[in-house]
Order: C-alpha cells, then structure tokens, then sequence
C-alpha cells in the first residue's frame, strides 16, 4: 500500500511538471511573440523616411506628396502608437494573471526561482522597449 501510495505521488509530481513546463512555455512563447510583434511594428512604424525614399524611387514623388505622405505616415504612427498603449495592459493582465496560475502550481523553492526568472524577462522586456522608444524619439524627420 505504501508503495502504491509513492507511486501515485511520483505521478502527480511528474504530471505537476509536465503542466509547469507547459504553462511556462506558454509564458514564455507569449511573452516571446508580443516582443516579436512589437519590435516588428516598432521597425515598421519607428520612421517614414526609408518607405518615402521607396515609394520616391519607384514612383517619382514631387516634393508636394513627399511631405503629405510624410504628414499620413506620421499620423499612422501616432495611432498604432495609440492602439500599443491600449492593448498593453491587457497583454501585462493575462501576463500577470498566468504567472500567479503557476505559481500555485509551484513548491516555495519554485516560486522563488520563478520570481527570480519572471524579474529577468521583465527586466530584458523594460529595456527593449526603453530602447525602442529612445530610438523612436532620436529618429529624424525627412528633409522637406
């Protein structure tokens, strides 16, 4: 009876960690691809300058529509910037919200590794976007 009493906990530990690693990974892949999402939008939005100078070489802008699109992709820029700050928060609550659902899961010695852990993700994240938005504020504007 002990033996199966020990066998039935060797389970339920393997299972618990199964279920941690699979909750993590999710953690980490959503973390991941937001971080993937933003620096892509960030790219895509950080400048107008190398999208002028294409649509200048593939279509002979005059200095007129230069500055509109200019204007166009400026005020795109500010929406996009609207719409990260919106959905930011609802990205940090299922965030959140995920890593307290795992922290029941954990023993105290866990909870204190998977503290120190989810430190180093925020931290790395704070500091990419700390990057991204100094770069956003030192990008120049075309010449008009």
């Amino acid at each position: 009876m002990l033996a199966n009493q020990n066998s039935i906990a060797t389970k339920r530990k393997a299972q618990f960690i199964i279920l941690a690693a699979f909750l993590l990974g999710i953690v980490v892949g959503a973390s991941g691809q937001y971080l993937l999402l933003h620096r892509s939008m960030n790219k895509q939005v950080g400048t107008s300058v190398p999208i002028i100078d294409e649509l200048n070489n593939r279509l002979s802008l005059t200095q007129a529509q230069r500055t509109e699109i200019d204007k166009l992709l400026a005020e795109s820029r500010r929406q996009y910037q609207l719409l990260d700050d919106e959905v930011r928060p609802q990205y940090k609550a299922i965030r959140l919200d995920t890593r307290k659902r795992i922290a029941t899961l954990l023993t105290a010695e866990q909870q204190t590794l998977f503290e120190q852990y989810t430190r180093e993700l925020d931290a790395k994240r704070e500091a990419k976007e700390r990057e991204a938005r100094e770069k956003n504020l030192a990008t120049p504007t075309p010449a008009k």
